[in-house]
């Protein structure tokens, strides 16, 4: 009976690591998919961000232009 024991307690332990391996697959999977979204978003988001600090030339091209026809 011991060794009965023995035995399947070896087979629980292998399908408890056979579960996790997978398990952990799809929490980095998740962890991957949320990470690629977070770029996905904050890139514009940071573009923005840098126009608001340092506007483009097209938009100090068009202030110059304004400030010409006012004068």
């Amino acid at each position: 009976m011991s060794r009965n024991n023995r035995k399947s307690k070896q087979v629980l332990q292998e399908n408890i690591t056979k579960i996790k391996i997978p398990f952990n697959k799809t929490i980095l999977f998740k962890v991957f998919s949320i990470i690629i979204l977070l770029t996905l978003f904050l890139v514009p988001t940071l573009s923005l961000l840098i126009n608001f600090i340092n506007p483009s030339t097209n938009s100090t091209n068009v202030k110059t232009q304004s400030i010409r026809v006012k004068n």
